[in-house]
């Protein structure tokens, strides 16, 4: 554990060292711009959000711990692997349509704009149910050849594979609630994916603790699961009414 604790350090701090020389000359900011004051606006409410939303490992664990032995590894290397997933496709995917989407608002192509976040979502909505197909075909499989050694038995990786299929939906939701946020971001709009997201969560929270109290482990993936697709689904609903609101733009002379 030590070793890898240093190896990760290590890591950060050997790309903070690559990328220094491209950073050119230290500048002391003058946070008295508008750019800084716009920044800070947007920036403000997902620094709220992120800090509630961080409270969800807190429960979990909280829950966990009175679950049987080892569900709460078993429970975190779920989420783990699709954190993993997600993390991936937001980087191939999500993230280079920032750019992208804000130009298209700039431009006030919301046809375009529309089609492109659509897409997006249909993309990584696709991928992520491919890959839960495979998952349930062949999943077992793969994570017994994967994690089936020394103290990992076949009965943890058929409850890994029963928990990673009780968190489908938080796989799906996950990355395509990415997208629509980030649709979001490129009209400007950082309050509106945050508010949203508190408000599941929020609710989210009682009803995880009354499904494990009911059901165990899966009670609580499959209301994770839900929670995730539930959001998602705001997300889009206010996406979508929001270009119904908005004026088109006037046509150029």
């Amino acid at each position: 554990m030590a070793a890898v604790a240093w190896i990760t350090s290590a890591r950060l701090a050997l790309q903070t060292v690559l990328l220094l020389p491209g950073m050119g000359k230290p500048v002391w900011p003058d946070l008295r711009t508008p750019a800084i004051a716009l920044a800070w606006q947007r920036v403000k409410p997902l620094l709220l959000g992120t800090t509630y939303y961080k409270t969800d490992a807190l429960v979990d664990r909280f829950l966990l711990s009175a679950a049987a032995s080892g569900s709460l590894s078993l429970y975190y290397l779920a989420q783990q692997l699709y954190t993993a997933a997600t993390e991936v496709m937001d980087k191939a995917i999500a993230a280079p349509l920032v750019p992208r989407l804000s130009t298209l608002h700039k431009q006030g192509d919301r046809a375009g704009f529309r089609r492109t976040y659509q897409r997006g979502v249909l993309v990584v909505s696709a991928l992520s149910l491919a890959g839960l197909l495979l998952l349930g075909v062949a999943g077992e499989g793969l994570l017994d050849l994967v994690f089936g050694y020394k103290n990992f038995s076949a009965g943890d990786v058929q409850a890994l594979w029963w928990i990673l299929i009780w968190l489908a939906g938080m796989f799906i939701g996950a990355i395509a609630g990415q997208v629509a946020a980030t649709a979001f971001y490129a009209l400007g709009d950082t309050s509106t994916p945050t508010w949203t997201s508190a408000v599941a969560y929020t609710v989210y929270i009682p009803c995880k603790v009354a499904a494990f109290s009911l059901y165990g482990v899966m009670g609580l993936a499959v209301a994770t699961s839900l929670y995730y697709l539930a959001n998602l689904l705001v997300k889009l609903v206010l996406l979508q009414r929001s270009f119904a609101d908005e004026p088109a733009p006037c046509p150029s002379p």
